[in-house]
């Protein structure tokens, strides 16, 4: 298998689960010969050994949305130097970002623990964000695909470096632990799904019948002063340390007895696999994927959480009994050892990057970035809703190929679709026709089928379908690029455009014609005057040059235009002009900014029907405001 480019992303580096995952992927994957980068915020807490051979580019904040353009643009920067072939995530949010940011970049994301109350919205953002979804333990996965608009979820189990970890577990504590045994240590962040507040409230159970314990506590957050305070109020300084963050857990680990995570919710705990690796029995409650890990009986203990009563039995029998624990422990080593290694896990997540490189993912136009995000999740929440309209929809389509192309739609695809039309009940018009139907109010439904940019595949692969059930369409064509003189530049390799002889061929039958698509396909709005109104009449004498009618309509390449360009065209002659804006066009208004609802190579026939049926005719505020930008004047 070929070297894979990968691009990780997460908020920060500190000592969580998913932080330190993240870092165990890029060892891993730098040791096979991929090259990584770690893009990531504040904070830092790393040792050398965490980041040794890793690429790391440090952004000033962290992605809150206050900070989101800056990300957002720091990540473009970065993946223009960078060319990843992959981007991987583990957090909603962050999917989202990466999602926005770089749309030509295959996607995974890691899904750990989701508050149940927040797995809905989860599912529908994840499905909107078009990336690949794996999860750290089944119970992670089951709780976004329990919801019936969940993507699909594939399983990654994490792993831990058992070498690396062994090394790290032979360095003496940075902190001086009290002088007291049998030790119980926890390794967590002091947040309250953490529950670290439960072990505190556990443990004056635990001195009463277990005298000389101590209690170790690793780790910091906003709860630190609470606990801190709390542990006074019930007496236990004496026994219980504050080790505060360390950048060395498995020290702390290896000078433990037993060590407890007491958690709230979990995906699945990278503590519980490093105690179990360096075979320390562990007591967990039973939340997320930790049963999958620490198993009653066989490689630790298991409790309810929010129960101190039940925590502390637990602690309790397992101090009372060393050789139970160590025998707990060393089966519990051996599903480490079996499943978990970081071996394992490289091996799948390496398969998985190979699979999504080599399915690039479509281009989308940046102005139409944020809406192509949204629409799976607007399609499923409007779907149920009764749709009725009446007026000419104009139906705006580029390629018709099998070619991985956000432009481009499959032959299969568009002949199902353009079933659909004839099904539909709504007549199939050409725009010309549409044109003089739109100088009032229309009176029933009409669909024109248009297409832009003049590809040949319009010829080879749509036409036949077109005349086979006799729907007319209207090909919009930059005269320039059909001459030969100018080609399809936002392709690395233009696919083939149609010549003049092709336009001759499909206007003959009089089911198709050719209207205007300016002469080169400049962005108008960023030209200056005297170019965009050559552009635009320019291109109305040269295609009526080589067809045996006068040109009526024009299209605003990639739906850029402002007032200047509706002028131009006002002036230039034609009698209507279609947008990129979605929507139904009623009539007896101006036509030269008629609506289109265009069609992606991601449709598939219920995205399809939605828009026919105009369940997604609403415009965006984040899609008006993004095209209202680019259609500036220069």
């Amino acid at each position: 298998m070929r070297d894979v480019r990968i691009l990780l992303v997460t908020p920060g580096l500190g000592l969580g689960g998913s932080e330190r995952l993240t870092l165990a992927y890029a060892r891993g994957l730098v040791a096979r010969g991929h090259e990584v980068l770690v893009v990531h915020g504040p904070p830092e807490r790393f040792s050398d050994a965490d980041v040794a051979g890793v690429s790391r580019r440090r952004l000033p904040d962290r992605p809150t949305p206050r900070h989101f353009p800056d990300w957002f643009r720091s990540l473009r920067s970065i993946a223009r130097e960078f060319q990843p072939d992959v981007a991987h995530t583990q957090s909603v949010r962050s999917m989202l970002m990466v999602a926005i940011a770089l749309p030509r970049t295959p996607l995974i994301t890691t899904v750990h623990g989701i508050e149940e109350s927040e797995e809905r919205a989860a599912a529908l953002l994840l499905r909107a964000g078009r990336a690949r979804v794996t999860a750290v333990s089944e119970a992670s996965a089951e709780g976004v695909r329990r919801h019936r608009l969940a993507p699909s979820v594939e399983l990654v189990l994490p792993g831990v470096d058992i070498e690396q970890l062994e090394r790290a577990a032979l360095e003496a504590p940075a902190s001086t632990l009290p002088d007291r045994r049998p030790r119980v240590a926890c390794i967590a962040r002091h947040f309250p799904v953490k529950g670290v507040d439960v072990l505190v409230e556990a443990f004056p159970e635990v001195l009463e019948a277990v005298p000389g314990a101590c209690l170790v506590l690793v780790g910091g957050g906003p709860d630190t002063d609470a606990l801190t305070a709390r542990v006074a109020e019930l007496g236990l300084a004496d026994a219980v340390h504050f080790a505060g963050r360390q950048l060395n857990p498995a020290a702390y680990l290896a000078a433990a007895d037993l060590v407890v995570l007491p958690s709230r919710r979990e995906g699945l705990p990278l503590s519980a696999l490093e105690a179990l690796a360096l075979e320390r029995a562990v007591v967990a409650t039973a939340v997320g994927g930790t049963p999958d890990v620490v198993r009653p009986g066989e490689t630790g203990w298991l409790v309810p959480p929010e129960q101190p009563g039940a925590l502390a039995a637990a602690i309790i029998e397992a101090l009372r009994d060393p050789g139970e624990c160590a025998r707990r422990a060393r089966l519990g080593r051996e599903l480490v050892e079996r499943g978990y290694s970081t071996e394992v896990m490289i091996d799948r997540i390496e398969r998985l990057y190979h699979e999504v490189a080599e399915k690039r993912l479509p281009t989308l136009r940046p102005a139409y970035l944020a809406a192509r995000s949204y629409q799976r999740a607007r399609i499923a929440g409007a779907r149920m809703r009764p749709a009725a309209w009446s007026g000419v929809r104009i139906l705006g389509y580029h390629r018709v190929a099998d070619t991985v192309d956000s432009l481009s739609v499959s032959p299969a695809r568009f002949r199902e679709q353009m079933r659909a039309v004839a099904e539909s009940g709504a007549e199939p018009i050409r725009l010309d026709r549409a044109i003089e139907l739109l100088r009032s109010p229309v009176a029933g439904r009409y669909v024109c089928v248009t297409f832009d940019d003049g590809y040949r595949d319009n010829l080879l692969e749509a036409a036949p379908v077109l005349a086979e059930l006799d729907i007319p369409a209207t090909i919009f064509v930059p005269s320039r690029i059909i001459d030969g003189d100018a080609s399809f530049d936002w392709y690395d390799d233009p696919p083939p455009a149609l010549s003049w002889n092709d336009v001759g061929e499909l206007v003959a039958g009089g089911l198709v014609d050719v209207q205007s698509h300016t002469l080169t396909h400049p962005l108008l709005p960023q030209v200056d005057a005297e170019r965009s109104y050559e552009e635009i009449a320019g291109s109305k004498r040269a295609i009526e040059a080589h067809v045996p009618y006068s040109l009526t309509s024009f299209c605003y390449p990639a739906g850029l235009y402002g007032a200047r360009e509706v002028e131009f065209v006002r002036s230039a002659g034609y009698a209507a002009a279609v947008t990129t804006n979605p929507g139904v066009n009623s009539g007896g208004g101006d036509l030269l900014e008629l609506r289109r609802t265009l069609v992606y190579g991601a449709d598939d026939l219920r995205a399809f029907r939605a828009k026919l049926d105009g369940l997604l005719d609403g415009e965006t505020l984040l899609r008006r405001a993004l095209h209202a930008r680019r259609s500036r004047a220069a």
